[in-house]
């Protein structure tokens, strides 16, 4: 079978525990400092094809290469206490977008540095084109269903720590595989981005969920891995028994070792390796032959005791007898992870603030104890490693090559190497390659390209008579065509001594007739010496594009690359200098916008023009304005042609072939305008027409020189007119001047309103009760209000305690304008009456019927208390009864009335007469 590998590379680099990190470019870790990781178990890392750092995370942060929080890469729902906290996976068919698949912490004690809540698995998408490069996280947290729904506990925890992935069998898609309860769920990303239903594999052993009494999910903890070839899966439950801590439930862990489908994703055939300990860390080795695992060993009262690596043989009839002790130690138990060197890795400490020391499985393809492992033997000089350690899609550890140079031509020599070394497998292992353009061989791994192009490499390794094929595309290009020395000059402008032959030069700026940046390059290092550009290989070494020369006429080496390939070539460019023009100083004025103290500026082409007009230069040469000198200097980050800013000096940098120019100044000056609050006049109907005005008048800036033009919400009517900077108005509405002053060439607009005060429009009063509420169809704080008296306003809309009869309502606003009127009528029945004839109470009648409501005659009945009637009258037509019968005057005592409205309302009762 032909395999197409991923790139190896992308597992270059590991983050880890508190700040540490390794470099895996040049074939052994190289510790690496910067790193802001702080996390006790899971974490990922992600590089590119050819093996630069992207992004790490701990699955709640992820962090750029330049150890800065991504945008919007913080609150991902991982856990720093998570065994594998995050997964980074490429999406299949990009170079430039990743999933970070994240794995929360599922127990109880799930609130440090958290949401406190168990979110289960979430996958994130980083797109590396945005944020210069950096990347930026442009999806996040989106849910995975990996548990039933229907199972109350599962809907609680949602997932156990573990997760792993590797490629599916078309060698494009990629596998995620996660497990809960009896339950493997099995997710494919491919070019269309991850199918959120899984594959779903039912096992016949069940571990749920076991939850100490401090919260902790034993269960829960443990590594998951995929074999790189695709077809094992090893899974460690680190406890199985319920129990509370100190009580002997950590020695209850359990190791199963699974057959994997990678065509439809499926697990199957569980094989129980291990029962009992407290099983952590799983890996492969590169080969899929061999499984390792650390072990710790707890005693009755869940004290550590001492911690085990032990390997199983994959291909024999009784794995778990195949048991093989390979190291025993002090050590916790921690993550195994295999790397591009072919080693395993392994984590783990001595008590619990860490330490600075890996162990390494040298030889992991060798069965039993001589596979070269080495104990606490890789330093790391930043950081301390604590349990976990970065895993990676298991496939891209396969059996690989690598090559170097990948020029065409006899002069370059293309060099194939194998990874890891076939020999620590097998030391009679046979190779055939296949080069790709009808040569083949047994025994070289050099070959010479005669023509560029793209190139099907075939390597079949012959290991313990097993034949094993794996193929690459690789791409051979051509040199790049250079002609003999360059040649960059620049101005000597940039230091105090204009004649001295060193300033600065700007190594990208070759001059286009001896560029070298043509459409087959990609990119151009420079180096002080022929053995720097030579040796450096990662150009860290590569001198700034800013360069200070430190002697005159200095020569530099380009390494220029070929596009999109590691084919270079090596050529002098020569540093000189001219003499340069003098450019000198320029004035800008402009006019503030508002009160922010900033204008915009004009740096158009009219402005260019005057600097050349002014400074006698032909038109072909180039103006640009800079914020800086240095900017100016280097040309870099231009300013636009419309400007704002404050008060301040800008840089001109002037361009032409032929000539060399200093950089000149430009004093930004902004024109202040005078400060005038928009103005507001409240206008009564009566006292249109109105004059108004701008309301500079009497200001500081009365003796300015200023032109005024007046512009109307309303619709101008006949005799308005404009005087300077006033105007006559006839109605309300928002008017505006624009004032223009002719010495600062300013201008600005006042808004000027009209407000017509309102009317009261009354839309009904409501009488109950002897109170009054008014209604209006307009209400408004601005309105007054009184009831008979025009002395006695107030602000309120109600009146109580009225005396029954007729009565008016005045309503006016509270500037005085307009006054509205309503005569309005209380009901009433009085309780008593005198008839002294002093005038007052003087009869008794029904008081506040409204006349205009009833046009029938109402009739009301006046009784004494034997039920004798002794008067009758119609209330809307008399004072009412005079307490007397027939002209005589009748005894201090209660009466009684009765009498009926036309709207058939009824009405009886006493009264009292007293004199």
């Amino acid at each position: 079978m032909v395999i197409q590998i991923q790139a190896q590379k992308e597992s270059a680099n590991w983050y880890f525990g508190e700040t540490a990190a390794l470099d895996f470019n040049s074939g052994t870790p190289v510790s690496l400092s910067g790193s802001v990781l702080f996390t006790h178990e899971g974490s990922a890392t992600i590089s590119d094809a050819q093996g630069n750092l992207l992004f790490y995370t701990d699955g709640v942060s992820i962090w750029d290469k330049r150890n800065r929080e991504m945008p919007n890469g913080t609150g991902l729902f991982g856990h720093k206490s998570s065994t594998m906290s995050a997964l980074i996976i490429p999406k299949p068919g990009t170079i430039n977008r990743y999933y970070v698949f994240t794995i929360d912490e599922p127990g109880i004690s799930n609130d440090d540095l958290d949401d406190g809540f168990i979110n289960g698995v979430n996958y994130t998408e980083v797109d590396m084109t945005l944020n210069s490069g950096y990347g930026d996280v442009v999806s996040k947290n989106n849910p995975l269903i990996t548990y039933d729904v229907n199972d109350a506990t599962e809907l609680e925890y949602k997932s156990t720590e573990k997760i792993t992935a590797v490629t599916h069998d078309d060698e494009i898609s990629i596998w995620v595989i996660t497990q809960l309860g009896d339950t493997f769920y099995t997710f494919l990303i491919d070019e269309m981005g991850v199918n959120e239903t899984p594959v779903t594999s039912k096992v016949p052993t069940e571990v749920p969920p076991r939850v100490t009494s401090d919260g902790i999910n034993l269960s829960a903890i443990g590594y998951l891995k995929v074999s790189p070839n695709g077809k094992k899966i090893a899974i460690a439950h680190s406890s199985t028994a319920l129990g509370s801590p100190r009580t002997g439930t950590k020695n209850s862990g359990k190791i199963f070792l699974y057959d994997f489908d990678n065509i439809n994703g499926t697990v199957t055939n569980e094989r129980l390796l291990k029962n009992g300990f407290y099983p952590y860390g799983l890996e492969f080795s590169p080969n899929s032959k061999l499984l390792y695992a650390t072990v710790g060993n707890y005693g009755s009262d869940d004290v550590f005791i001492e911690g085990y690596l032990y390997q199983y043989d994959l291909f024999s009839d009784d794995i778990a007898g195949s048991e093989v002790l390979i190291n025993k130690s002090n050590y916790y138990a921690g993550a195994l992870q295999l790397a591009i060197d072919g080693r395993i890795y392994r984590a783990g400490y001595t008590g619990l603030s860490g330490l600075n020391t890996l162990s390494y499985i040298g030889k992991p393809n060798v069965l039993g104890t001589d596979n070269d492992y080495q104990h606490a033997k890789i330093k790391i000089d930043h950081g301390l490693v604590k349990l976990g350690l970065p895993p990676f899609v298991q496939s891209i550890f396969k059996y690989r090559f690598n090559y170097t140079y990948v020029c065409s031509g006899s002069g370059f020599e293309t060099t194939f190497s194998i990874l890891p070394d076939p020999s620590e497998e097998d030391p009679d292992f046979t190779m055939f390659w296949d080069f790709g353009d009808g040569t083949t061989s047994t025994t070289s791994t050099t070959h010479f390209y005669d023509v560029p192009g793209d190139y099907d490499i075939v390597m079949e390794l012959t290991i313990n008579n097993e034949v094993q094929s794996y193929k690459k595309t690789i791409n051979i290009a051509s040199p790049p065509t250079l002609d003999g020395a360059y040649e960059l000059i620049s101005c000597d402008a940039f230091d105090a001594d204009a004649n001295d032959g060193l300033t600065f030069f700007n190594l990208q700026n070759l001059s286009s007739a001896n560029s070298i940046f043509t459409t087959d390059l990609v990119q151009v290092y420079y180096y002080e010496t022929l053995a720097e550009a030579n040796a450096d290989t990662t150009h860290l070494n590569a001198i700034n594009s800013s360069f200070y020369n430190t002697v005159k006429d200095q020569i530099v080496y380009a390494k220029v690359y070929a596009n999109n390939s590691d084919c270079y070539q090596i050529v002098q460019v020569k540093l000189t200098t001219k003499d340069p023009i003098a450019i000198g100083s320029f004035t800008r004025n402009a006019c503030a916008i508002q009160t922010l103290g900033i204008a915009d500026f004009d740096l158009s082409s009219d402005f260019k023009s005057e600097i050349r007009t002014k400074l006698n230069f032909p038109d072909d040469v180039a103006i640009s304005f800079y914020e800086t000198r240095e900017s100016a200097q280097n040309g870099t980050n231009p300013i636009a042609s419309v400007y704002e800013s404050s008060d301040t000096t800008i840089f001109i940098k002037a361009e032409s072939s032929d000539a060399c120019y200093d950089v000149g100044e430009v004093a930004l000056t902004v024109n202040a305008f005078p400060i005038i609050d928009n103005r507001v006049y409240n206008v009564c109907p009566s006292e249109f027409p109105i004059t108004i005005d701008s309301g500079i008048k009497g200001t500081l800036y009365d003796n300015g020189t200023y032109t005024y033009s007046w512009d109307s919400s309303v619709t101008v009517v006949d005799g308005q007119q404009s005087v300077n900077d006033q105007l006559e108005v006839y109605q309300a509405g928002d008017y505006f001047v624009t004032i223009y002053d002719e010495v600062l060439n300013c201008e600005t607009t006042i808004q000027v309103s009209v407000i017509e005060y309102p009317s009261p429009d009354i839309n009904m009063l409501v009488v109950e009760d002897y109170k009054l509420t008014v209604i209006l169809n307009n209400p408004s704080t601005d309105f007054e209000f009184a009831v008979d008296y025009l002395n006695g306003f107030q602000s309120s809309n109600v009146f109580t305690n009225l005396e029954a009869g007729e009565h008016v309502l005045y309503a006016r606003d509270i500037f005085r304008c307009n006054i509205v009127e309503q005569t309005f009528y209380v009901f009433g029945l009085p309780q008593f009456f005198t008839p002294n004839g002093d005038g007052i109470n003087d009869t008794w009648n029904v008081l506040g019927i409204e006349p205009s409501k009833f046009t029938s005659p109402i009739n009301v009945y006046i009784f004494d208390r034997y039920g004798k009637v002794l008067a009758v009258f119609n209330p809307l037509e008399s004072n009412g009864w005079d307490g007397t019968r027939k002209g005589v005057e009748l005894a201090t005592d209660d009466y009684w009335y009765r009498f009926a409205l036309p709207d058939g309302r009824k009405y009886s009762g006493h009264f009292t007469l007293k004199r």
